[in-house]
């Protein structure tokens, strides 16, 4: 049996209240629940992104192997795909077909191969509430007593070129920053605005920022500071 066709499924043995129960696809099989009903997996319709020329509507195109979260179990070695700009999960069923979850995901870990990196995707809907993010995947880039979250927006726009009958799609990428403080969401938009928001430490971060020459927009140095705060 190859590892796309192996059955996806849940087992049936008794837990403790509140205990997440670990499901790996790879190992287990038999007369048990189906991943498929447990997302209520839908077959995935590949007619929304033909004309796309340009962009993704996935975080990444290939299908990556990992694991999702639902309540309180966790499925581990599944084929997964997340389409960013619909702010769905795709799986591969036990034919090898693209499926579509319809049921709320928690948390996805993908795990890159190539890059030896773990990403880490947790909705929206598991998050506090902020005006400034509606239905969407956050990618977690730090955690601890403060977290940081990386939300990707992905726009179409459709262009006609000169002398044909149908338009093309360019998806263009746009990304913010939170931090997650105290049960709440907060956007930067660089590392200076951290000290502001974890104003327990504020000097503390303040000096760390300017001795190590961290006031900028990258990514990495946002990373640095949280990792540094959560540190103190």
């Amino acid at each position: 049996m190859t590892t796309r066709s192996v059955l996806l499924v849940m087992l049936l043995f008794p837990v403790e209240a509140f205990a997440q129960r670990v499901v790996d696809v790879d190992k287990f099989e038999g007369s048990a629940l189906s991943f498929l009903r447990t997302v209520g997996g839908e077959p995935l319709a590949n007619t929304k992104f033909i004309r796309v020329v340009e962009g993704s509507p996935y975080f990444n195109e290939e299908w990556m192997k990992g694991n999702v979260l639902i309540e309180e179990s966790e499925y581990r070695n599944l084929y997964l795909r997340i389409n960013v700009f619909e702010t769905a999960l795709e799986f591969l069923d036990t034919r090898g077909d693209a499926m579509v979850c319809t049921q709320p995901i928690k948390k996805v870990l993908l795990n890159d191969s190539i890059k030896g990196v773990q990403y880490h995707f947790i909705h929206s809907s598991f998050l506090p509430e902020s005006p400034d993010i509606k239905r969407a995947w956050l990618m977690q880039l730090a955690d601890g007593p403060a977290g940081l979250y990386k939300l990707g927006k992905k726009t179409i726009n459709e262009i006609r070129p000169y002398g044909s009958a149908t338009t093309e799609q360019h998806i263009i990428d746009s990304y913010t920053y939170f931090v997650l403080y105290n049960n709440s969401m907060y956007k930067i938009k660089k590392t200076t605005d951290i000290p502001d928001i974890l104003n327990n430490k504020k000097s503390a971060i303040a000096e760390f920022i300017k001795t190590n020459d961290l006031s900028s927009k990258a990514e990495k140095d946002m990373i640095r500071v949280i990792n540094y705060y959560n540190t103190l």
